[in-house]
């Protein structure tokens, strides 16, 4: 009796499993045949020769030249701009990084926990944040740029030209601080000439 019923179960059991599966099987079966199908009727190209990824390295490439003079935007909803100020470059993300933002928690072990690397700074930034660093031309002095390095939470529009017709940021308040050689640590005395003024700009 046992035995009998022990069967029977057994025998429900594998048509309920066997209900349960075939039509995902069939269905996965399905699937892969129409993607059969479709890579011997189309099958992935094989490029010779990419021309979008020589944009990209066309594009990095020229950004990569030199720090550009470039002009930088606001606009509102309107579609109307407003000139922030000239620019050198084109602007970064607040949330950049200079190095890897991630790292072993024990560089020794392969399998450590990845936590979280601090900047040269000693902070920890954001994996993303809506505001972007524009180093604005203030005026262009005997040493070099007088830069304003401006901290902007609107998206901005950064181009090699002026956009017309667009309105002007007036500014009201400047406060100013000059470094020197000995201020400048690192790679910055190679990326920046000797004597550098940055005017941080207050605008009101």
């Amino acid at each position: 009796m046992n035995k009998k019923f022990m069967a029977i179960i057994a025998a429900v059991a594998f048509l309920l499993s066997a209900c349960g599966t075939n039509s995902n099987t069939i269905e996965y079966k399905q699937q892969e045949g129409a993607m059969q199908n479709l890579l011997k009727t189309q099958p992935v190209l094989q490029l010779p020769y990419s021309v979008e990824r020589a944009q990209a390295n066309t594009l990095l490439s020229i950004r990569n030249l030199k720090m550009f003079n470039t002009y930088a935007y606001i606009v509102d909803v309107n579609g109307n701009f407003t000139k922030l100020c000239n620019a050198r470059g084109f602007g970064l993300p607040y949330a950049v990084q200079l190095t890897n933002p991630l790292k072993l928690a024990f560089p020794d072990n392969s399998e450590s926990a990845v936590v979280a690397n601090a900047d040269p700074n000693g902070l920890y930034y954001p994996s993303s944040a809506n505001a972007t660093w524009i180093l604005c031309i203030v005026n262009k002095g005997e040493d070099g740029y007088v830069l304003s390095p401006q901290y902007i939470e609107e998206n901005v529009n950064v181009f090699t030209f002026e956009v017309d017709g667009a309105k002007e940021l007036k500014i009201k308040t400047q406060a100013s601080v000059t470094l020197n050689e000995n201020d400048l640590v690192g790679a910055a005395k190679n990326a920046i000439s000797t004597t550098i003024t940055i005017t941080p700009t207050v605008v009101r």
